[in-house]
C-alpha cells in the first residue's frame, strides 16, 4: 500500500500518484509517501518517478543500518527489532519511507502529520527524526521488561528464564547497536537536505541510545550472574541429593550383607 499526504503551506491533502507532479510544481509544496508492503507495481513507480536506487529488496544490507547520501536523496534503512527494517529517501520536497510490513507505532506519526499544520514547518528531516523517536520505544520497553528480570528480585527465577532473558537481551543489544550507528551517522552527517538543528537532535538521541545500550550490558551482565547463581545452586542441591542417595544405597547394602551374615 502506498499513502501519499501533501502539504502546500496551507493545506494537508491525500493524493494519489497521478497528482504528485502537479502538488511537487507548486512553491514549498512537500510530500511524505509512505509505502507499507509495497507490490511490485508501486515499488517500481517509485524507482522510476524519483530516480531511486536501492530499491530492489535483495539490494541493501540484511539486517544492518546503512547510510547513502546523494546529491538528490539521503538513503538509509533502520533495523528493527520485529525484523521488518524501515527504509527512507530524504529529499529535497520528499520524504519516501517503506515498510516490509506496516509499523503501527508510526500509524499516530501518520495521522498527526495529516492533520495538524503546524509540524509541517520544521521540515521533512525533523518529521525523519520524529519516525525514530516513535519506533525507539519497540527496543526499550522490552529492555526495561528484560531489566526487571534482571533485578535482584529475579534471583528466584528458573534458570531456563535466565537463560532465554540472555539471549533476548543480547539480540537487543546488536539492535541497539545499529541505532547507535546509524543516529551517530545522521548527527555528523552534512546535507543540504538535514538541518543543522536537527543533525543536533539526532546526536541527542544517539546519547539517549548509548545509556540505554549502557544499561543494556549491566542488565545482561545482572542476568548472567544470576544464572551462575541459580546454577551452583542447583547444582549444589542435587550434590546434596547425590550424597543422601549414595548414603541410602550403602546402609541397604550394609543391612544386606548383616542379615545375610545372621542367616549364615
Amino acid at each position: 500500500m502506498l499513502e501519499i499526504l501533501g502539504y502546500d503551506g496551507t493545506t494537508i491533502t491525500l493524493l494519489d500518484q497521478e497528482a504528485v507532479g502537479e502538488w511537487l510544481a507548486q512553491a514549498g509544496a512537500r510530500l511524505w509517501l509512505r509505502g507499507s508492503a509495497l507490490t511490485e507495481a508501486e515499488l517500481t513507480w517509485l524507482k522510476q518517478y524519483f530516480s531511486l536506487s536501492m530499491g530492489a529488496k535483495e539490494e541493501w544490507p540484511a539486517a544492518a543500518a546503512f547510510l547513502h547520501p546523494t546529491p538528490r536523496f539521503i538513503i538509509a534503512q533502520l533495523p528493527l527489532p520485529t525484523g521488518t527494517p524501515l527504509r527512507f529517501w530524504l529529499g529535497q520536497s520528499v520524504l519516501i519511507t517503506q515498510e516490509e510490513e506496516r509499523l503501527r507505532p508510526l500509524d499516530p506519526l501518520w495521522q498527526l502529520y495529516q492533520t495538524d499544520l503546524s509540524r509541517w514547518p520544521y521540515g521533512l528531516d525533523y518529521l525523519l527524526y520524529q519516525l525514530f523517536t516513535h519506533l525507539l520505544p519497540l527496543t526499550t520497553n522490552e529492555l526495561n521488561r528484560l531489566h526487571s528480570l534482571g533485578e535482584s528480585s529475579s534471583l528466584t527465577a528458573a534458570p531456563q528464564v535466565l537463560a532465554q532473558g540472555i539471549h533476548q537481551m543480547a539480540h537487543w543489544q546488536h539492535n541497539l547497536s545499529q541505532w547507535q550507528q546509524l543516529t551517530q551517522a545522521l548527527a555528523r552527517l552534512e546535507h543540504p537536505w538535514l538541518d543543522t538543528n536537527t543533525a543536533h537532535q539526532f546526536a541527542h538521541l544517539h546519547q539517549q541510545i548509548t545509556a540505554h545500550q549502557q544499561a543494556a550490558a549491566l542488565t545482561h551482565t545482572c542476568l548472567e550472574h544470576h544464572l551462575t547463581q541459580q546454577t551452583r545452586q542447583q547444582t549444589a542441591l542435587y550434590q546434596r541429593r547425590l550424597l543422601w542417595l549414595t548414603g541410602l544405597i550403602l546402609l541397604g547394602l550394609s543391612l544386606l550383607l548383616l542379615t545375610f551374615w545372621l542367616t549364615m
